[in-house]
């Protein structure tokens, strides 16, 4: 089985292996670099899913795997607060999609008033904690938690939320 990822962040490569083992200890993957198709700091649920959604299908399309996997984080108001939330989005062969989502996480002011000014997470979170590639490490997860949850470990809860369909067909049919 070949898993085609939507992205060379070793973040995502790694939750994405981790999960995918437990279930087919004998798949391989293929990570590529591909664009989201939306802005750099996406903002709400639509915006994120549509990143999430390209990047799985730009995966597959480009490999032919048995599954691609898109996954996206982004930012999303609530109360007037802005939150984190990230989406995995998986395609199999014959084009059936399964999403899961979560990682929703109150920011503080100061954060929050940088991307909605124009910044996006990462750089903000490289910005204010002095650490060079916040989103390629631990992330904003796993700084503001104090390593409770890291980006990795927030990343595999989504991606084995978005295989149910394919781990339950029967159910979900």
């Amino acid at each position: 089985m070949l898993v085609a990822i939507g992205s060379t962040n070793p973040c995502k490569t790694t939750a994405v292996k981790n999960v995918f083992l437990k279930i087919w200890p004998r798949a391989k993957f293929k990570a590529l670099k591909v664009n989201s198709g939306i802005s750099s700091q996406p903002i709400g649920e639509i915006e994120i899913i549509k990143g999430a959604t390209h990047r799985a299908q730009k995966a597959i399309n480009q490999t032919k795997a048995d599954f691609g996997v898109g996954i996206e984080g982004g930012v999303r108001i609530i109360k007037g607060s802005l939150f984190t939330t990230a989406w995995c989005v998986i395609i199999n062969q014959k084009q059936q999609i399964s999403l899961g989502g979560g990682l929703i996480m109150a920011l503080p002011k100061k954060v929050a008033n940088k991307i909605l000014a124009g910044g996006e997470l990462g750089p903000v979170m490289d910005e204010i904690t002095g650490i060079e590639e916040v989103k390629k490490k631990m992330g904003a997860v796993g700084i503001l938690t104090k390593n409770l949850i890291n980006r990795t470990q927030a990343y595999e809860s989504i991606i084995s939320y978005a295989l149910v369909k394919f781990l339950n067909p029967k159910i979900y049919s």
